[in-house]
């Protein structure tokens, strides 16, 4: 009696480890026998969220530091120039955040330094229209600085909506990146957030 109950227990994460190892393997192997794509290493599907957190902080660390040297490089001249060079750099730091896991190896800065990668539903590697479907709502707070600079440049006109109207745009990101961080928490069956399904992506862990 004890061994059939015994083996009706769940396998060991080790044992899950090893069948996703051997379904990575067949599927490079498939790869390999139709020509088609990078094979993928070994993976493990649906990580931990706190890689992601912290693969997240670094890009977003990434892009704000663009932006802090455009502008402070900008300080150096006049107001309009201040706002031309914020703007760049705000426009620079949105494209990354935008491409980011589309540039090397279908995966970003972040999730390089943590062992993630970011494939489409049949297991390939993606481009950067991709990733900038997936990466939409991230981007956003990048292109507020963007807006920003702009009305800041045509602020003699607009009198004192400049900082309204920012305030709203800069609500309304931070509200999209709430709901994606929610979306995320919910569905933890798939643990994709709402830039995956409107992409068609997920995340894979690495397994050295």
């Amino acid at each position: 009696m004890a061994s059939k109950k015994e083996s009706k227990e769940a396998p060991t994460k080790d044992g899950k480890k090893d069948v996703l190892e051997q379904m990575s393997q067949m599927h490079n192997k498939l790869q390999d026998m139709l020509g088609k794509d990078e094979p993928l290493p070994p993976l493990l599907d649906r990580p931990d969220l706190k890689p992601r957190w912290v693969a997240v902080l670094i890009d977003g660390f990434a892009a704000a530091i663009v932006i802090f040297l455009f502008t402070t490089v900008g300080m150096l001249f006049n107001y309009t120039l201040l706002n031309l060079f914020m703007i760049f750099g705000g426009v620079v730091a949105t494209i990354y955040m935008l491409i980011r896991d589309g540039i090397y190896k279908s995966a970003s800065p972040g999730k390089i330094a943590v062992g993630l990668r970011v494939v489409d539903e049949e297991g390939h590697f993606i481009g950067i229209t991709t990733s900038a479907k997936r990466n939409l709502i991230s981007a956003l707070p990048f292109a507020v600085i963007v807006i920003y600079g702009v009305l800041n440049i045509f602020s003699e006109f607009i009198g004192g909506l400049v900082m309204p109207l920012v305030g709203i745009l800069g609500l309304a990101s931070v509200g999209a990146g709430g709901f994606e961080v929610y979306n995320l928490l919910k569905d933890r069956e798939t643990s994709r957030r709402l830039g995956d399904h409107q992409a068609g992506t997920k995340v894979i862990e690495l397994d050295d």
